[in-house]
């Protein structure tokens, strides 16, 4: 846990690994934060995740020594370093130059917000689902009859508006988070937003073809970047379906998630090599 000089500081924990045994935990977290088993137990709910609520130096201390015991990795970060990746900006179009990644207004090409490469420091992409497209069917008048017809001599009536509603599924599309350190910002590219005129003669017929070509050029100009395996899926550097998510938040939950798992381990390591 990072140390703070001011008494008032606010932490944020996190849990990386769901418990073994959940009442163990959830008595621990019932005892120490003084709340009900109850809200102990939708805590526990949370792990392996990001727990809701903010604590002081105090309850972290505490928290984490029981999670030692019980095994489970965690960490709290103070909200100063806790990565928002909220409210991302949405992005139509960029360019890629040789000092980084710079957003461009559609219309009158200025920059927008420019992303030096050593700057860049997440590339979550995944895929969304989309909501089924409905339409209401109404059949030639010929087909209409014989409907009508067939349902009359079965004892049926005619067609009623639920029965000639079509849902029709639609394919998830790309999504990727970008995250840039400093000064701090957050972009999002969606597949159906994008501009696809960078790719020039590689450009494809559609923008599911389009969208993981520009990824892995993007990708290509940063080698600090952290990668989720998401990502690597995506770009075919690891093997795998790539996930899809039912909307914008879970896949910012995710990649917020990842960071901090990466954040975790960099710091797990950094510390071995100390002590060794």
């Amino acid at each position: 846990m990072e140390s703070s000089s001011a008494s008032h500081s606010k932490y944020r924990l996190v849990v990386f690994q769901e418990p073994a045994e959940i009442e163990p935990v959830r008595i621990m977290l019932a005892r120490e934060l003084a709340i009900h088993p109850l809200d102990a137990l939708r805590l526990v709910a949370h792990m392996p995740g990001i727990l809701p609520g903010l604590y002081d130096a105090g309850q972290c201390k505490r928290i984490l020594d029981a999670l030692f015991e019980f095994k489970l990795p965690a960490e709290a970060r103070s909200l100063e370093t806790f990565p928002d990746l909220s409210r991302p900006k949405l992005v139509h179009e960029f360019t890629l130059t040789p000092g980084g990644l710079n957003i461009c207004d559609v219309i009158r090409k200025q920059t927008l917000n420019f992303l030096p490469w050593d700057q860049i420091g997440m590339i979550a992409a995944a895929k969304l689902e989309l909501p089924d497209t409905v339409s209401e069917y109404y059949a030639p008048g010929l087909v209409a009859g014989a409907v009508r017809g067939v349902r009359r001599v079965l004892g049926g009536g005619a067609l009623n508006r639920k029965e000639r509603i079509v849902s029709s599924p639609i394919a998830p599309k790309g999504e990727a988070i970008i995250w840039r350190k400093r000064p701090h910002g957050v972009f999002r590219l969606s597949e159906d937003k994008l501009r696809y005129d960078i790719l020039g003669e590689h450009r494809a017929d559609t923008a599911s073809d389009n969208f993981p070509r520009l990824l892995r050029w993007l990708a290509a100009g940063t080698e600090t970047a952290f990668l989720p395996d998401s990502s690597l899926i995506y770009l075919g550097r690891k093997g795998g379906e790539i996930p899809v998510y039912p909307d914008l938040e879970s896949l910012t939950e995710m990649a917020t998630m990842e960071l901090l798992r990466s954040w975790y381990r960099a710091d797990r390591s950094e510390a071995q090599d100390t002590m060794s």
